[in-house]
């Protein structure tokens, strides 16, 4: 029994706690956390579904929305050619208000638009930043993997009979343990110190 345990403590500290947490997962990890806080808007989760979202919502409640372009064309070719330079300014005038409003309005529609957006993102984030979403199809599948994988192990492992199921027990502990170590250090390394982790990258979609 004691070899057994030895046995499973080194092989969850090894092969979980160092070559998946230490070597790969925690610099992955710490470096998309730094990575979205940081990342412009045009990066973000969440801004595609929401801008979508948005403008299904217009066109269901409003209709087609009208172009600045059109109504400038109707503007301009209003009256008949006899009209003088004073009638002919006023369109033109008309034309230049409705289209400032046109670009004011979809200046804020853009800003409510960001915000949503940053806003989703955030109660997503421990989502993105374990590559649950906004991966590789790789990043996605492996990390969907992972959570299927620990939690049929949860299920699993109470059935085991003693002493089995305690040896078990303190290898997830060791493994998790070592993982969480790595990950905090580095956090500390790229928040304190700028020393991004180089062998991994961050595994987004192209």
């Amino acid at each position: 029994e004691w070899v057994g345990m030895a046995g499973i403590l080194a092989f969850f500290v090894v092969v979980e706690g160092y070559l998946a947490f230490q070597l790969r997962f925690s610099p992955m990890l710490a470096k998309r956390c730094f990575e979205l806080s940081m990342c412009p808007p045009e990066f973000m989760w969440s801004l595609p579904l929401v801008r979508h979202a948005i403008q299904c919502f217009s066109c269901c409640s409003r209709g087609q929305q009208k172009q600045p372009g059109a109504l400038d064309s109707r503007l301009l070719h209003e009256g008949d050619e006899n009209s003088d330079i004073s009638t002919a300014a006023a369109p033109s005038d008309a034309a230049n208000n409705a289209t400032s409003s046109y670009l004011l309005a979809r200046n804020r529609t853009s800003r409510a638009t960001i915000f949503i957006a940053r806003f989703i993102d955030l109660v997503l984030s421990p989502l993105l930043a374990a590559g649950l979403l906004h991966g590789t199809w790789r990043r996605v599948i492996v990390s969907w993997a992972v959570v299927v994988g620990v939690s049929g192990l949860v299920v699993v492992i109470p059935w085991l009979p003693q002493p089995w199921h305690a040896f078990i027990d303190a290898g997830v502990v060791a493994g998790v343990g070592w993982g969480t170590l790595s990950l905090l250090a580095w956090i500390v390394a790229i928040g304190c110190f700028q020393r991004w982790p180089e062998h991994v990258s961050g595994q987004y979609p192209l």
